[in-house]
Formats: C-alpha cells, structure tokens, sequence
C-alpha cells in the first residue's frame, strides 16, 4: 500500500512540474507579455528547474516545496498570467 501511495505521489509531483514547466515556457515565449512578465517567468523557470534537479536526485520533496508547486500550477493554468 505504501508502495502504491509513494508511486502516486512521484508521478503526482513530475506531473505538476512539467505541467508548470511547460505553462511557464509558455507565458515566456509569447510575444504580447510585457518585460516584467518575462523576468517572473525566467526566475519562475529557473526554480522549477531546480526542483525537478533536487527530486530527481533526493526524491523527496519538502512538503513546503511540493505545495509552491502545486500553487504554481494552479496559478499559471487558471489564465491568470
């Protein structure tokens, strides 16, 4: 059962992380954003790319970590930015 729960949770976290990668790459390569919306994308960017780097080689995540980015994906997805 733990086994089950754990898998879930990995493809859960790779999900909302490339989820969140790809709307962030997204937001950066359109053209009709202004220059500040670009930067936060970039450092946005910047720290999910680490977060993948840390799980990918720790694997577990800090559920601090692992809320910011389920709020990232939430916040980028709803057409907010």
């Amino acid at each position: 059962m733990i086994i089950i729960l754990s898998k879930f949770f990995q493809q859960s976290i790779h999900f909302n992380i490339d989820k969140s990668i790809e709307d962030v790459t997204a937001i950066k390569n359109d053209k009709k954003r202004n220059k500040e919306d670009v930067s936060t994308t970039k450092s946005v960017l910047k720290w999910l790319q680490d977060v993948r780097a840390s799980f990918e080689k720790e694997s577990p995540l800090h559920p601090s970590t692992f809320f910011h980015s389920m709020k990232t994906v939430a916040g980028v997805s709803s057409g907010r930015y």
